[in-house]
């Protein structure tokens, strides 16, 4: 899966289930390095690796206080 398609759709749930905004962040801003390392050094393997720890990360804080009511 494309990374961009993946932030569409975190986009799409983050509006639509009210999540934290700071995890929203961490998974914008793990699309966008996922991109440049894909771009710089042209491995597809190593922008998923970045993206999935970003995922992580952003679940982290997701959960850690539960979601914004």
């Amino acid at each position: 899966m494309h990374p961009y398609i993946l932030l569409g759709i975190i986009l799409l749930f983050s509006l639509l289930f009210r999540i934290k905004l700071i995890a929203v962040i961490i998974w914008i801003a793990g699309g966008i390095a996922s991109s440049i390392v894909q771009q710089k050094f042209h491995d597809e393997r190593l922008s998923y690796i970045v993206l999935g720890a970003s995922v992580l990360i952003g679940l982290y804080f997701l959960f850690w206080k539960g979601l914004d009511k």
